[in-house]
């Protein structure tokens, strides 16, 4: 395992489009997500190619190399965000310099699609890269105070800390949310979503364990099997979490056939615990439902199993440090306390 130095203020951010390219963004939500991250004190900077796109709405993938390796070869650049998600960063797996990186270690941080080159990198490297915001994520105003904590938290300081749920979660893919008025976001936020207590994560199945987490966007990690770039999920605890493709139509089904070839993964059967993210509202699982998928499933049946959490396609969002290590105490009682550290 190596930990990046964590960065603080006065560091230079750069940014980076493996997957969709910057131009995707309007100009607003650029202004937004750079006025936040200078708020914290980070120099924001933009690699070479972030704006450019060919017919997939992205750069070349040499041109998306090259920025990738800048940026850890930047002196100067302590801390790598994602520009957004999209489909391609897979393509650029067996064109990395993993020694360079290796060499050169810094704070990358992302989800989504981004999952195949954190992971790429993880098992490649042994460098502990960090599951969370992009730098679009920062011009959302969903939850937004959860999420800059969760990522100063795993980014900034070096002590362990409790993965602990937000107070409300909402889908940021929701439509009539570009129809409420700036000044009525909060409000109505709080009126139409969940505003659960803070011990709000689902107890699948109890147990406590500790290993080095790994993982992310279900679908994306699939992309890895069989190849040298997924992670063995021995003695590891297994982050997944799911998007909606269908709005609801067939989404459980995909989940379910996904994790079941997560499952069939030989190093699965010695994995020690199995994280869940929050599905969006309009996924359509519901509780009683991710239970039974989970127990028809004699795999995990000696592993605690956690969702409800808050990472993936939902906002606010925890940053989780993949190749971090992770501490969990889960109760029959439906209680749970989760530490990482890295």
């Amino acid at each position: 395992m190596t930990i990046p130095v964590k960065c603080k203020p006065g560091d230079t951010l750069r940014v980076i489009a493996p997957s969709k390219s910057l131009s995707n963004l309007s100009q607003d939500t650029i202004d937004m997500a750079t006025e936040r991250l200078s708020s914290l004190g980070l120099k924001v900077s933009f690699s070479q190619y972030a704006y450019e796109h060919q017919f997939l709405g992205c750069a070349s993938i040499k041109q998306r190399v090259d920025d990738c390796h800048q940026a850890f070869l930047d002196p100067n650049v302590s801390i790598i965000l994602t520009a957004m998600g999209g489909y391609q960063v897979n393509q650029l797996l067996e064109h990395l310099d993993y020694d360079l990186i290796a060499q050169h270690p810094k704070i990358l941080c992302g989800f989504s699609d981004i999952t195949a080159l954190q992971n790429a990198i993880y098992a490649q490297t042994g460098l502990v890269v960090y599951s969370g915001m992009h730098f679009s994520s920062f011009a959302s105003d969903l939850g937004i105070d959860y999420s800059v904590a969760c990522f100063k938290q795993a980014v900034m300081h070096n002590q362990p800390f409790k993965l602990k749920p937000s107070r409300m979660v909402h889908d940021e893919n929701d439509p009539t949310l570009s129809q409420i008025k700036p000044h009525q976001l909060h409000t109505h936020l709080y009126n139409h979503y969940d505003t659960t207590s803070p011990s709000d994560y689902w107890v699948i199945q109890a147990g406590h364990t500790s290993g080095i987490i790994v993982g992310g966007n279900l679908g994306t990690s699939l992309l890895l099997h069989g190849t040298d770039y997924c992670p063995d999920y021995t003695d590891k605890i297994v982050m997944i979490e799911a998007v909606s493709s269908t709005e609801g139509k067939s989404d459980v089904y995909r989940f379910e056939r996904n994790l079941q070839a997560l499952i069939h993964q030989p190093s699965f059967k010695q994995a020690r615990a199995l994280m869940i993210g929050r599905f969006e509202p309009k996924f359509g699982m519901t509780r009683e439902l991710l239970t039974h998928i989970c127990m028809q499933k004699p795999a995990l049946a000696s592993m605690p199993v956690i969702a409800n959490m808050d990472f993936g396609h939902t906002m606010p969002m925890a940053t989780i440090p993949i190749g971090g290590y992770g501490h969990i105490q889960a109760s029959h009682h439906g209680e749970a306390t989760i530490t990482v550290e890295g």
